[in-house]
């Protein structure tokens, strides 16, 4: 199985690309980053025939780094099997919820990281593992009740506060925490509010 290693090129995250190999060592599992690869055609191209070339996605979403997102974006276009991951304590953007996320903390990246991956990694068929993991995810996200939070963008302290305090509920799809920050440029905002209304099961009105 070739699995495609999507990580900030900074040196910063070495520790987090020697952690994913040493999950996959002994393992029938060949992990490629694209810095590894050598070839007379461009960087883009490179990365696009290495996606489409390759079984499965890890990637580190850890700080949003651009060229992650830029390379994710195009794995899940082809419909890859992603397994995310993400440092300890960093957001998780809301469109990241239907997969497989294991958080990592640096300090214990063997209990966090190594281990958990490589249950992953060992499983008979991972490929097929990691999808079926991703579906459930996905319908458990969708069947999750929504959770509306009304607040002025002055208490936005006070919202990240209650967003540590609600993701774990989130992480186990019990409920979809629901904030203005989830409208993207360019969407008719006033219908997505109306739409997180109406679906909404309870809403929290943030005012001090």
């Amino acid at each position: 199985m070739n699995i495609f290693l999507i990580i900030p090129y900074n040196s910063d995250f070495q520790d987090v690309n020697e952690a994913v190999r040493l999950a996959a060592n002994n393992l029938d599992v060949n992990v490629i980053r694209i810095n590894e690869i050598e070839g007379t055609i461009s960087i883009t191209e490179q990365i696009i025939r290495t996606i489409q070339r390759a079984d499965a996605i890890i990637a580190d979403i850890s700080e949003s780094n651009s060229n992650v997102m830029y390379e994710l974006g195009l794995a899940r276009s082809f419909g890859k099997p992603v397994i995310l991951i993400c440092r300890k304590g960093d957001p998780i953007p809301f469109d990241m919820a239907p997969f497989q996320i294991l958080i990592y903390d640096r300090i214990r990246l063997q209990e966090t990281l190594i281990k958990p991956l490589r249950n992953l990694l060992a499983h008979k068929n991972p490929v097929s593992f990691i999808q079926k993991n991703n579906i459930e995810i996905k319908k458990k996200r969708e069947e999750a009740k929504t959770v509306f939070v009304s607040y002025s963008h002055e208490d936005t302290q006070y919202l990240n506060r209650l967003k540590v305090h609600m993701r774990p509920f989130e992480k186990k799809g019990h409920i979809d925490l629901w904030v203005d920050t989830k409208i993207t440029a360019g969407e008719k905002w006033k219908e997505k509010i109306k739409h997180a209304l109406d679906k909404s099961v309870i809403a929290i009105l943030l005012s001090t």
